[in-house]
């Protein structure tokens, strides 16, 4: 008789025999999106996971092969999204597993960022350490980045200033920065850079985001003047530029004379003056904008440019402009298109660059959509995650403020 320990292997053997041949079947017919080599071993390790280990893999794998050589669908990224997000650290080491890096795939570009984004939140540590050893792409080490100092920042920061791997100081570092500076406003330099100082560029990110508050912007303008590396305080007015696309002219002339009044370099303050005058420059020919649209002389991908760059400079009044002009279609576009960077970048409510033009610009234009064509907008709606959802539609202070 065959003792029990045979028995088991030999079940097992004839179990993985029984999966490999049907998944090299399988493999065949679903490689758009490619698939990491087979091994027998790795047959017998998929066969033997638990349940729900399976189906989660089964089901990110065929989404992957659906979207196969193009982008996922918003449905897609969704469905994918209400998976990963339930995922333990073995079942993530199990996905990405699954996921091949050549040939290069949107798609699985995609989801692996969503899988660091989660091994982020719950294991950080190991992360960041995969992240930085296996991947030559800085995405999946952003993901966890933002991960984790959404939930330990000064943990990220020490984990930071111990590791030898230059990308993953730096982005880690920043994320961090960013995050502590925002928990101490009225002194955002010192826990961060006490324990990195490379975290320095995140803390300025911080102060630059919170600057539409005039007090706020004046006390960071005379904190910056006073350090001894400049550097800081031009990458903070860079940052004001960069952020201010979606200001009125108001609120650009007041930024105008803070600068002009804090003390600053006169050379520092007169490229500052030319940068924001540029951006008044690109805000003002809204109207010929509307009119070449309107005239339809340019091919529907050129107009979908152009009304994404007017989306972004000024996002009320091009949403205007396409619900009194019928152009559902182009407001349909941009915020499917700012909806999917959004998610693609690990978006949650309340996290990120609060001033950013899609964070809050994709509002009014999710607004102007349902006002225009509010079946298309509601079909749409109901493929998106939950917190985007209730972020699109609980109300209309997030497109003002």
């Amino acid at each position: 008789m065959i003792a029990w320990k045979y028995q088991l292997l030999l079940g097992l053997g004839t179990l993985g025999l029984a999966v490999w041949f049907g998944y090299s079947a399988e493999h065949h017919v679903m490689d758009s999106a490619g698939n990491k080599p087979m091994t027998f071993r790795s047959v017998v390790r998929t066969a033997m996971a638990p349940k729900t280990r399976r189906d989660a893999l089964a089901r990110l794998n065929e989404l992957r092969h659906l979207a196969g050589r193009t982008p996922s669908t918003t449905k897609e990224l969704a469905e994918c999204w209400s998976i990963v997000r339930g995922l333990s650290v073995e079942d993530i080491q199990a996905a990405l597993a699954e996921i091949p890096e050549k040939p290069p795939r949107e798609v699985n570009a995609e989801l692996i960022n969503m899988l660091y984004f989660r091994w982020g939140q719950v294991d950080p540590q190991s992360a960041a350490q995969q992240a930085s050893q296996a991947n030559a792409d800085i995405a999946p080490i952003m993901a966890v980045a933002v991960a984790w100092a959404s939930k330990d920042p000064e943990a990220a920061l020490r984990w930071a200033a111990t590791t030898d791997d230059r990308r993953a100081k730096s982005l880690i570092g920043r994320a961090a920065g960013k995050a502590l500076a925002q928990q101490n406003p009225d002194d955002p330099f010192a826990k961060a850079t006490s324990i990195l100082p490379e975290s320095a560029s995140g803390v300025v990110s911080a102060m630059a985001d919170r600057s539409t508050s005039a007090e706020a912007r004046r006390k960071d303008l005379a904190r910056l003047k006073e350090m001894p590396d400049t550097k800081h305080l031009e990458s903070y007015l860079r940052m004001l530029v960069s952020n201010r696309y979606g200001q009125d002219q108001e609120s650009l002339q007041a930024m105008l004379d803070d600068v002009g009044n804090a003390g600053i370099p006169a050379e520092m303050t007169a490229k500052f003056r030319g940068d924001i005058r540029r951006v008044i420059a690109f805000r003002a020919p809204s109207e010929s904008l509307g009119t070449a649209l309107q005239e339809g002389a340019e091919t529907p991908e050129k107009q979908q440019q152009t009304y994404r760059s007017w989306a972004v400079a000024n996002a009320s009044e091009s949403a205007k402009w396409a619900v009194a002009n019928g152009r559902a279609d182009l407001v349909a576009h941009t915020v499917k298109e700012a909806s999917l960077g959004l998610l693609r970048d690990g978006w949650q409510e309340g996290a990120g660059n609060p001033y950013s033009p899609w964070t809050k610009g994709v509002v009014a234009q999710f607004q102007a959509w349902n006002e225009a064509d509010p079946s298309g907008a509601g079909a749409w709606l109901k493929t998106m995650p939950g917190d985007l959802r209730s972020y699109l539609t609980e109300s209309d202070s997030h497109a003002t403020h």
